[in-house]
């Protein structure tokens, strides 16, 4: 008792400082940030108590000058209050994707101080039900506002999910095996709560360490659990294929391209796209055996900006298309290309308009060629386009000169597709869901997928963009997310970053190196098991919009009636 006495009087003493809230400001983003790293995940659970308490520090400041505040010393405190969370959020950011620096130069500032006040505003939501609630609500307020928040940036125009909770569990896929029946946003869910009676214990000490740690240890044992259902032999039971992923090593900016795409100048060494597609090769027959029957190619490994339209006719790829032929392997690869609208065509919001007049689409597609039937080719377009690179969202209210005023415009706005496209082949079991890079970074959109039959992801991806940061290790975590959500086997295909094989239970089965020129094969297993977030996706996400538009008209209303 005289220990709890002389805690919180320190804590009393302490926030007397003139730089207590600019500390736990501080304090607070570079736990969270620190994180998303292995191995200091266990900092999830702590990360965002010094968020809490700052927001505590609010209240308790209101209350003890209740009487005599005016309404302009609230806003005042308010403000700050706002200010303060948003410093926490903006050294969060930074700590987690510094590295899109390297693309974007000075451009991420924005990136930085616009993430954080948009992470502000579920906050301000729950301090505004607060004041009109109390207890259990208040907390039960806070979570519905904060998951909310994470379920609208999965799906709105400026989506950048990046920072949502349950995504730094990536880093420890062991933990989060229950994502089959939650998705990541029950990691949030499961980091917000821990954090909450984390405040409790620490702060205010009115809740004893043990419930804290059963509230962390117990969805870790069950995640376990979960793990080690899946045994070698129902594993073994399942049927499998040979997969080749080649990771040619190009550098974006001084290799793969005529021009460096972010200076716009001559490339410096750049390699010619015959010789490139001779890498390919070599590469695939390097690793290849005679069970080998796909072999996957990064993003855009055909760049030339192809028309879909008769493609197995392009001289350019007659090479690796030749070399299919000759052992039967079924290509998979990521690709640039466009499609021309005839007149009876409904013309898209995305088409272009050429000088002839004609409207055309360009897409970032994925492409299947599959030699056994008359050279089938199938195409999939990428359709959650990275902000900014490869869609404008501001054109959609704004004249596309404005649009682009406000906004970068680096390719403007490519064109998309409204399903989830699944490649086939009458030759193999395998049923393959092409998410390129980006895609696979959202949950329920993946599981779209899963449910039009796919049964292994493949994610074509170029990592060579932020150097050699964190970004690929990031990137590749995701992907581990996707395959216990979906329980499905992932290879991916980097251009350079990290290529490999990630198996249904998110564990690691063989990765490359950054900066490296290889291949590796791996006889992945083919899954065409449902699961219950498969099934239901980020309902979690759509509960807690309910409660929380109930909670702040429920607040409203109490509002008024004051």
């Amino acid at each position: 008792m005289l220990s709890l006495l002389s805690f919180q009087a320190h804590i009393e003493n302490y926030r007397r400082k003139k730089y207590y809230a600019l500390s736990l400001s501080i304090l607070g983003g570079i736990l969270m940030a620190l994180g998303w790293y292995f191995p200091f995940s266990p900092l999830l659970f702590v990360g965002l108590i010094p968020m809490m308490e700052l927001i505590e520090f609010y209240f308790d400041k209101n209350e003890k000058q209740k009487a005599d505040t005016t309404t302009t010393k609230k806003k005042k405190y308010f403000t700050r209050l706002c200010f303060f969370i948003w410093i926490y959020f903006i050294v969060w950011n930074v700590g987690v994707y510094w590295w899109l620096w390297n693309a974007l130069s000075v451009g991420v500032i924005g990136v930085f101080l616009l993430n954080a006040f948009l992470q502000l505003l579920p906050i301000i939501f729950y301090v505004f039900t607060r004041r009109f609630s109390v207890g259990f609500i208040n907390y039960l307020s806070l979570v519905s506002c904060w998951l909310f928040f994470e379920y609208v940036h999965l799906n709105w125009v400026l989506s950048y999910p990046w920072m949502n909770l349950g995504n730094a569990l990536g880093e420890v896929p062991m933990w989060a095996q229950w994502y089959e029946y939650t998705g990541a946003l029950g990691g949030s869910i499961w980091i917000l709560l821990a954090n909450i009676l984390g405040h409790h214990v620490f702060i205010k000490q009115d809740i004893k360490v043990g419930a804290y740690l059963v509230w962390i240890l117990v969805p870790i044992g069950i995640s376990y659990g979960i793990y080690a259902s899946y045994n070698d032999e129902e594993m073994k039971n399942l049927d499998s294929v040979e997969m080749a992923v080649l990771q040619p090593n190009l550098d974006c900016y001084n290799e793969k391209f005529s021009r460096n795409p972010k200076t716009g100048e001559p490339a410096t060494n750049h390699i010619s796209f015959k010789d490139q597609i001779q890498r390919y090769i070599d590469l695939a027959k390097s690793v290849m055996t005679d069970s080998t029957k796909y072999i996957v190619l990064p993003e855009t490994a055909f760049h030339q900006n192809s028309t879909e339209y008769n493609y197995t006719s392009q001289p350019d790829l007659e090479p690796i298309f030749d070399f299919c032929r000759e052992n039967n392997l079924i290509l998979i690869a990521g690709a640039d290309t466009y499609k021309f609208y005839t007149e009876s065509d409904t013309i898209p919001k995305t088409a272009r308009q050429s000088n002839g007049g004609s409207y055309y689409d360009m897409y970032n597609a994925a492409v299947q060629f599959a030699p056994f039937v008359k050279d089938s080719i199938s195409f999939y377009h990428k359709s959650k386009l990275v902000i900014g690179a490869e869609t404008n969202p501001i054109k959609m209210i704004l004249p596309n000169q404005s649009a682009s005023l406000l906004f970068v415009d680096i390719m403007g706005t490519l064109g998309t597709q409204d399903y989830r496209g699944v490649f086939t082949s009458p030759n193999s079991k395998a049923k393959v869901a092409p998410a390129i890079c980006w895609e696979a970074v959202y949950g329920e959109f993946c599981t779209e997928y899963a449910q039009n039959g796919a049964n292994v992801i493949v994610v074509p991806t170029n990592e060579g963009w932020w150097g050699n940061t964190p970004a690929p290790r990031q990137l590749w975590a995701l992907s581990a997310l996707r395959a216990i959500e979906t329980r499905r086997s992932v290879a991916r295909a980097a251009n350079t970053g990290i290529s490999g094989f990630i198996d249904q239970t998110g564990k690691d089965i063989s990765r490359s190196n950054y900066g490296e020129q290889t291949a590796l094969k791996y006889k992945v297993k083919l899954n065409n098991e449902i699961t219950f977030y498969t099934l239901h996706g980020d309902y979690l996400g759509r509960l807690a919009g309910f409660l929380a538009v109930f909670f702040f008209i429920s607040a409203f209303v109490r509002k008024l009636r004051q």
